[in-house]
């Protein structure tokens, strides 16, 4: 999957509209107004991932600067190419992201039922801290899962 993969900065102005519509069809209840406050934060970092130009996954992670934790946001991947390393991939690099802003942790929250996200957090080193049941809703069970760095 490397092949002609890459790894880039996200650009507002040519990014923006494209990773909103991406977000919607994957979280339809994450509204533009929350979605632009965690890409467009001035403590976030956004990766994009491109595949012969196509933007195919991104991911965000926040540097709010208490206590040295970064929370990622986001980590999305186009269906056609999961289960290819690009998760992995773009994890990675915001895991390094957040060792040269010398955090300590960084956290992710997922739904409890995307048991393949929360593998490959586990993959990496993330480990299950919580569960918040009803998180946004009936059935909407959240995992809170850390990753000491």
């Amino acid at each position: 999957m490397k092949k002609n993969l890459q790894i880039r900065s996200y650009n507002s102005a040519s990014d923006f509209n494209k990773l909103l519509k991406f977000n919607l069809e994957l979280s339809p209840d994450e509204n533009e107004t929350i979605f632009r406050n965690d890409i467009e934060n001035p403590k976030a970092k956004v990766l994009v991932a491109e595949k012969d130009s196509k933007i195919i996954g991104f991911t965000s992670v926040s540097f709010p600067y208490w206590d040295r934790v970064a929370i990622i946001h986001h980590l999305m991947v186009v269906e056609e190419y999961r289960g290819q390393g690009v998760g992995s991939f773009l994890l990675k690099e915001i895991i390094g992201l957040c060792e040269s802003e010398n955090m300590k942790k960084v956290t992710v929250q997922t739904a409890l039922w995307h048991w393949k996200a929360i593998q490959l957090y586990k993959k990496l080193g993330f480990v299950p801290i919580a569960v918040f049941p009803d998180y946004i809703g009936e059935g909407s069970d959240m995992v809170w899962m850390e990753l000491d760095i």
